[in-house]
């Protein structure tokens, strides 16, 4: 599902009385963006895998935040953001699959490899992995178009 198509299906749900409380500001946000932000598309992934657990701990927060800062050159602030949109946007529909599909089109090997490393660091930051995450990480790289040995070798 695309960004636009998403935004459109969240407008829905507000003006149907099921999401009262969504964040009008960061769906207005979304809405100006003509296309898919990548930083955004990231942070949906990662969030996501953090969350499906349903505790998005502190020390996930964290690692996504600075991956979010290592890998994309962004302000503290900036990650933050990411964040958040990636939470308000995923609560919701409960699911980032769409995404990787669509990131599965616009990203090298190596990028969706090094997407996967981000994954895993995720993973391993609340020093648990549970059996949600090991599915939705294994799920992710059958979207991504990559072997589980290829992932693992390109560590």
């Amino acid at each position: 599902m695309g960004l636009r198509k998403l935004v459109k299906r969240i407008r829905g749900n507000i003006a149907s009385g099921q999401r009262e409380h969504m964040d009008r500001e960061v769906l207005a946000a979304l809405e100006q963006s003509d296309e898919l932000d990548m930083k955004l598309a990231y942070a949906l992934m990662l969030v996501d895998l953090a969350a499906i657990d349903s505790n998005f701990a502190d020390e996930e927060y964290a690692v996504i935040a600075g991956l979010l800062k290592r890998n994309f050159e962004v302000t503290p602030e900036e990650a933050e953001r990411l964040i958040i949109e990636a939470r308000a946007m995923l609560h919701p529909f409960r699911g980032a699959l769409g995404f990787a599909e669509q990131l599965t089109e616009s990203l090298s090997t190596e990028e969706r490899r090094k997407l996967m490393r981000m994954l895993d660091e995720v993973i391993s930051a609340d020093n648990s992995t549970h059996d949600l995450e090991t599915y939705l990480r294994n799920r992710f790289s059958q979207l991504l178009g990559l072997e589980m040995k290829l992932v693992f070798e390109s560590k």
